[in-house]
């Protein structure tokens, strides 16, 4: 090793040590963003490790984290945790060898047209097998890790993806990745064997990748096709590792840290002076937390509205119905009002009308119980 080489060693064993001291300090939300910082910065590391010196872009990275993630689903209850990140890490290669073998022949906008239908395709099949065999959709993924787990995993992650692109950058197989990446016809000529060298390249990418969504599924606590295989995973990796760069291996972590920090408005934008920097903050879909003052207040009124209108329905459903009664009420008494005199008479047995003292009594009886009715 070069003494630059050990300067840059050191430097980068001191920025991972300093990293994993955050969980002693906070627990919250700014862990909560370093999560996702060493998240991504473990998937576009991996993902420049292939893409990086052959320059093809693979949009197959959410097929490979949602196998990771699947792993860890189907064999919680049977395996222990680290046998599943073995599995998932395995599962991820095993498909980037059978995508490599039959595509990797291949080059330009091909390759990225099939590496993203790759990742729909296998999302469609783990749905449509889960349906078919449990008729349901998604797993339950309950441990007792917590986010500084997981965020310390992820660190340990990508301080071993690093050394792995540091290894193969001074192996043979580095040297030859280069001649392809410059010229493959040059290095097909030159004896090399372009297809092994790159399906095994793809396929230790496709395992680093597996083996973090492994890590990140007791996060999720519920996986299922459409968040495990999201297609923006994808999106999300390329944006970020040709921000940074690919030409080096620490250069997406460039494009990882600006670009997870601009998605989240609540760290540039202007704070509301009332707010006395209380956190007030609410846990979105993506793991991240933004203030919810603006949010509070929008929700405060729709609900006031949603009440008045409710209450002025409510008001004016019960004035109809009280004049309905009204109409009613006034309606009997039209038609069964007797003069007081005639229930009198008949109730005493007289004969109004010349009727028989017994039927008179009988009716006066019966008009009585209906005016009562």
């Amino acid at each position: 090793m070069s003494a630059g080489e050990v300067r840059i060693a050191l430097a980068g064993a001191l920025a991972i040590a300093a990293a994993a001291t955050l969980p002693l300090f906070d627990q919250g939300y700014y862990l909560t963003l370093a999560v996702n910082m060493a998240l991504y910065a473990a998937l576009c590391t991996a993902w420049t490790l292939f893409s990086g010196p052959t320059h093809f872009v693979s949009l197959a990275t959410a097929a490979f984290f949602g196998l990771g993630t699947y792993s860890v689903g189907l064999g919680l209850d049977y395996l222990p945790f680290a046998a599943l990140l073995l599995i998932g890490g395995a599962a991820a290669a095993v498909l980037a060898g059978l995508v490599g073998a039959a595509t990797l022949r291949i080059s330009g906008v091909y390759f990225v047209i099939f590496t993203f239908g790759l990742a729909e395709l296998v999302r469609q099949l783990v749905s449509y097998t889960q349906v078919k065999v449990s008729a349901k959709m998604g797993l339950y993924v309950f441990t007792d890790f917590t986010e500084k787990h997981i965020y310390w995993m992820l660190l340990a992650l990508t301080a071993a993806i690093f050394l792995t692109g540091w290894l193969i950058n001074r192996s043979r197989l580095g040297f030859a990745m280069q001649i392809i990446g410059n010229d493959e016809t040059v290095a097909r000529h030159s004896g090399i064997d372009t297809a092994k060298l790159k399906i095994i390249l793809f396929m230790i990418s496709g395992a680093f990748i597996g083996i973090a969504g492994a890590i990140i599924a007791p996060r999720y606590s519920y996986v299922e096709p459409p968040s495990a295989f999201n297609p923006m995973i994808s999106f999300n990796v390329v944006i970020m590792a040709l921000l940074g760069g690919t030409r080096r291996l620490w250069g997406p972590l460039v494009g990882v840290i600006p670009f997870t920090i601009l998605r989240i408005p609540s760290l540039w934008r202007r704070k509301n002076p009332h707010d006395r920097g209380r956190p007030q903050r609410l846990q979105c879909a993506q793991g991240f937390r933004r203030p919810c003052c603006r949010q509070r207040r929008e929700f405060r009124g729709a609900g006031r509205r949603i009440v008045r209108a409710d209450r002025s329905e409510w008001l004016r459903q019960d004035h109809d119905a009280q004049s309905d009664l009204r109409r009613v009420d006034a309606g009997c008494r039209r038609n069964c009002s007797v003069r007081d005199a005639d229930l009198r008479s008949l109730a005493t047995g007289r004969q109004p009308g010349g009727h028989d003292p017994a039927t008179a009594g009988r009716e006066a009886r019966l008009l009585l119980a209906h005016r009562h009715v």
